[in-house]
């Protein structure tokens, strides 16, 4: 249990300490910059928890297929999770680029906040494709035991 729980728990423990330092950084910057990231990062989150949803659900076929050795199923279901991954980041991509005062509006009315966050959607755009695919295949290579330290 300690060689599946320690990885994933120093895993956790880095995200967290990097997620530290970005609002400590941006802290550094001033109240509307901090407002804007976070408000900004809630559209952000939504994209994370459908990158989660399927990656889960491609990990419950995957751990299958890999105990079966069917690696024909499994390489279609890999293949299928990230295509879908590819076209959700398109779908997230597209209102970033065309209508990110839109977005921020959602979420609050204070221009200067929009203004920023609209900056800050400018730089996240360039990470859904990235993101996306790493939170999916870490996923996955957790449900068949390929994480390792190397």
């Amino acid at each position: 249990m300690a060689v599946i729980a320690i990885p994933i728990s120093l895993q956790s423990m880095i995200t967290i300490g990097v997620n530290m330092t970005d609002t400590v950084m941006v802290g550094k910057l001033g109240e509307t910059s901090l407002s804007a990231t976070a408000l900004a990062n809630q559209f952000v989150n939504i994209y994370q928890i459908c990158c989660m949803g399927i990656a889960m659900g491609a990990s419950v076929l995957t751990s299958r297929f890999w105990g079966m050795q069917d690696i024909t199923s499994l390489k279609k279901t890999i293949t299928l999770m990230l295509r879908l991954c590819i076209v959700l980041a398109v779908l997230f991509m597209l209102p970033t680029i065309l209508i990110p005062q839109l977005l921020m509006r959602m979420y609050t009315n204070d221009s200067a906040v929009i203004a920023q966050g609209v900056q800050y959607f400018k730089w996240m755009v360039y990470c859904y494709f990235l993101q996306g695919m790493t939170m999916t295949c870490t996923i996955v290579l957790r449900s068949v035991g390929q994480v390792n330290f190397r």
